[in-house]
């Protein structure tokens, strides 16, 4: 695989512009380039990847991700300047593109790929991640306004630009997100776009505040990473639609791109996450409830312009926690359950040097009968002393950023983990022990 930086450095576009840099961060499946564009002094305190095309079925995202760069490298607000760097990834599915196909060459969904790391695409992207470190990630999209359930109430939806943040309750998500959807709607209607939220319509009439797993890049980095990661939903032109439609809509896009990153260089305490009570707890099993603030979405009459909807009360906007373990300091996984390593490995996951320390109280967990029919459910054994060397295990320590994501997806109880996975080989017999181990340092 070549990666490496483009060796001319060049400037785009007329006027006081800035310099931009390309660099090459892997290849598909098929050997295309995933390339990497760059503005802004490599000292900036804040760094911002927008990245596009995890869906080749979506051209307008990537025609916004390439019209915001080459706006900000040819007439770079001032106030930005010296203060971020930029990457662009314009086009994060260069196979997919290339078919016109949502998925990649293998028929992965490389936004549902955040997790495990199969395809070499986000396999790729997870690697440069961790050594661009970015402040924050804009995860940029295309959504259709035409869904078969609305239609048949009549409905589409008509907003230019939806903005989504992390939804699960252990991912990082900014603090005041409602400031930053708010500043970022008014920055637009000054161009005579509209902006809200990202909203799931489902077909049972409920409305919802999308989802709460973590296999997409929205809530998989903000998770893995602890990086603020925004959902930036561009509307796809609906057919009949001219090329002037397309265009307003790729520019609104773009303008709610450059808005997030001024919010994010002007208003940094507002993507900074609440600070975190005492020792590290994670959300295990959460789900959906409503009684929160009303969400406006513009939706409109599906054969006429006129609004219908302007706010949904009863949304589902409020991620509640059913249960929550604290995390320990470390989790322990037999080095003979190979395919979870593996997961661990390509997830970047630093492992213990050396010897562990001298005094390991160690936890773990066994099935036991359930009723007739069910699973064997799960029950925690009583902590002690390690009775043997963890010679036989990797050790993961549970260290920022990553130690939240460890937890959810290695507790054997969590609705968004790894342990339910029957290709990973754990078995669910009763009297059988869940092989991961949590580990305490000290007495």
């Amino acid at each position: 695989m070549s990666v490496g930086v483009v060796p001319d450095v060049r400037s785009l576009g007329p006027g006081p512009s800035i310099e931009a840099s390309e660099e090459v961060i892997g290849r598909s499946l098929e050997g295309r380039p995933l390339r990497v564009r760059f503005a802004g002094p490599r000292s900036a305190p804040l760094r911002v990847l927008v990245m596009a095309g995890q869906h080749g079925d979506e051209p307008g995202a990537r025609q916004s991700a390439a019209r915001f760069l080459e706006g900000f490298v040819s007439d770079p607000p001032a106030e930005l300047r010296d203060r971020v760097r930029i990457a662009v990834l314009e086009d994060a599915n260069p196979d997919g593109a290339a078919r016109g196909s949502r998925r990649n060459a293998e028929g992965r969904d490389l936004n549902r790929d955040h997790l495990e790391l199969t395809s070499c695409e986000t396999r790729a992207v997870h690697a440069w991640i961790r050594s661009f470190r970015p402040t924050a990630v804009l995860d940029v999209h295309n959504y259709p306004s035409r869904r078969r359930h609305l239609v048949a109430r009549g409905r589409i939806l008509d907003t230019d630009v939806l903005l989504g943040f992390p939804t699960h309750p252990a991912a990082r998500a900014p603090g005041r997100w409602t400031n930053i959807l708010d500043r970022a709607r008014a920055d637009l209607a000054q161009g005579g776009y509209t902006l809200g939220p990202y909203l799931l319509f489902q077909r049972s009439g409920r409305v919802r505040l999308s989802t709460l797993q973590t296999v997409d890049a929205r809530n998989g980095l903000a998770l893995r990473y602890g990086i603020p990661t925004v959902l930036v939903e561009g509307r796809a032109p609906r057919p009949g639609e001219g090329a002037s439609e397309r265009e307003r809509l790729v520019d609104a896009q773009a303008l709610a791109i450059r808005a997030l990153v001024g919010s994010h260089v002007a208003h940094a305490e507002e993507w900074e996450a609440p600070p975190g009570e005492g020792a590290p707890r994670v959300a295990v099993r959460a789900r959906w409830t409503g009684g929160g603030a009303q969400v406006g979405s513009w939706v409109r009459a599906a054969e006429s312009a006129a609004p219908v909807l302007g706010e949904v009360p009863e949304a589902l906007t409020r991620a509640q926690v059913t249960q929550s373990v604290r995390i320990p300091d470390a989790y322990a996984v037999p080095r003979r359950w190979v395919p979870l390593l593996e997961i661990l490995t390509r997830q970047g996951f630093p492992e213990w040097v050396g010897e562990p320390p001298a005094t390991v109280t160690v936890e773990s967990y066994e099935f036991v009968a359930a009723r007739a029919g069910a699973e064997a459910e799960l029950r925690p054994v009583a902590s002690g002393p390690a009775g043997e060397p963890l010679d036989s295990y990797r050790i993961f320590p549970t260290i920022p950023p990553g130690g939240p994501a460890l937890g959810v997806w290695l507790e054997p109880n969590s609705q968004f983990g790894l342990a339910g996975r029957s290709e990973l080989g754990l078995r669910r017999a009763p009297g059988s022990s869940y092989p991961v181990l949590r580990l305490h340092w000290g007495t």
